[in-house]
């Protein structure tokens, strides 16, 4: 559990090797414990936090800039930051907000 924290504290952004360092376990032991309790592995549960993370960003900062949620959330660049969101969602962000923007004002309006 206490990786689970650190994760979610760090927003994501974690080494996995650091993090098995940390904990006094190997790399792999690390993904055992997380595939057989969480289901998926360290790596990609961290993405999803930062993904995540990542979204609400979008969502709830009117000003939101891609380079400061690059620095903000541990990418090499834009372009990572841009291709990573595009694997979980499938659209742009703007896409995605304009859409998520479209549906809140749909369910307003019922």
């Amino acid at each position: 559990m206490n990786s689970v924290a650190e994760m979610l504290e760090q927003r994501g952004n974690i080494e996995v090797g650091q993090l098995s360092k940390d904990l006094h376990i190997s790399s792999r032991q690390l993904q055992r414990i997380f595939s057989e309790n969480i289901g998926v592995s360290p790596k990609k549960f961290s993405s999803l936090i930062r993904y995540q993370n990542l979204w609400n960003d979008v969502l709830c900062n009117k000003n939101f800039d891609v380079m400061d949620a690059v620095v903000k959330y541990g990418f090499t660049d834009q372009a990572h930051l841009l291709n990573e969101f595009k694997k979980y969602h499938t659209i742009t962000i703007p896409q995605a907000k304009r859409t998520a923007l479209n549906d809140v004002a749909f369910l307003q309006d019922r």
